[in-house]
C-alpha cells in the first residue's frame, strides 16, 4: 500500500513518519509476520504519538485487520536520559524491550530521540532488532533532499 504524502504531515511529525515508514517496511503490507514493540514512557506522549501515526496515517487500510500489529509499552519508570547520569536509563530500557520480546515482539522502536545515544549498548543486550529513529531520519533526509 501507499503511504501518506509527507507534505501533509506537520514538521514535527515528519521524523516520526519516517519511522512509521520503516515500521511498515519491516512488517510488509499484506501479511504481517512481524510484531513491532513501541517502547515509550520517555516522555509518554512520544510513544502514544507514534502509535497514533501508525494507525491514522495509513490510506490502504480497509478493515481493522489491515493495521500493523503493534505492542505499545509506556514505562514512565525509565530514569531521565539527559545529564551526567543519562546512562542509568539503559538497564530499564533493556528490561522494557525484553518484556516486549517475551510478549512476542520481533522488532522494537525507541520512541525517544535522546536515548538513541545508547542504541548500540541497548541493541547488544537484546536479541530482536531495533528500528532506529536515527537511521530513519537519515534515510528520510536523503530521500527529501536527493
Amino acid at each position: 500500500g501507499k503511504l501518506v504524502d509527507i507534505l501533509n504531515i506537520q514538521q514535527s511529525d515528519r521524523l516520526r513518519f519516517s519511522l512509521l515508514h520503516r515500521v511498515m517496511s519491516a512488517t510488509g503490507q499484506s501479511h504481517y509476520s512481524e510484531l513491532v514493540a513501541i517502547i515509550g514512557g520517555m516522555g509518554p506522549a512520544a510513544g502514544v504519538k507514534l502509535q497514533e501515526l501508525i494507525v491514522s496515517r495509513r490510506r490502504d487500510v480497509k478493515i481493522d485487520s489491515d493495521h500493523i500489529p503493534v505492542l505499545a509499552y509506556t514505562n514512565p519508570q525509565i530514569p531521565p536520559r539527559t545529564g551526567p547520569h543519562g546512562d542509568k536509563s539503559v538497564p530499564e530500557i533493556i528490561r522494557s524491550i525484553k518484556s516486549m520480546e517475551r510478549a512476542g515482539a520481533t522488532r522494537y522502536v525507541l520512541a525517544c530521540n535522546t536515548v538513541h545515544i545508547y542504541a548500540k549498548e541497548i541493541q547488544a543486550s537484546v536479541s530482536i532488532p531495533m528500528i532506529s529513529l536515527i537511521e530513519c531520519t537519515v534515510d528520510h533526509t536523503i530521500k527529501v533532499l536527493g
